[in-house]
């Protein structure tokens, strides 16, 4: 756990503009991005032991691996815990613009789970569907 620079409703009332103009849909502290195959998750969990303590949880929600339409980060396939401190909105935004660009597509996760670079926090499910469906 990293205490950010930003408060947490700072960051929430600077990034959800920025993010709304990339095409996200919020609900409360989560940000969706509905792609064709999969969905990318963005959310700010505040911290249960300090209230000016938060985390930054990214995620990939494969659509045939699960059922849901508004996925939240813990339906996620994927996910990774930025551990990083940010002292601007801006550079949230390039993390979850290289999540997109790293996660952001069927074949690039393929590409990802033939090197063995997904990250920690993901399903051992997606590593056959990836793998072995043809898409």
């Amino acid at each position: 756990m990293i205490k950010m620079p930003i408060n947490k409703s700072e960051l929430i009332s600077e990034i959800a503009p920025l993010l709304k103009n990339l095409g996200y849909k919020k609900r409360n502290n989560t940000w969706v991005l509905y792609l064709k195959d999969l969905d990318v998750v963005f959310n700010v969990q505040g911290s249960q032991f300090d209230t000016e303590m938060y985390y930054i949880n990214l995620g990939i929600y494969i659509h045939e691996l699960g059922e849901k339409k508004n996925p939240s980060i813990s339906s996620c396939q994927i996910v990774e815990r930025v551990n990083q401190e940010f002292n601007n909105v801006n550079l949230i935004i390039n993390v979850i613009n290289k999540w997109i660009e790293w996660y952001g597509d069927l074949n690039l996760l393929r590409s990802k789970a033939l090197e063995n670079k997904l990250p920690k926090c993901t399903h051992k499910n997606v590593y056959g569907y990836l793998l072995y469906k043809s898409f």
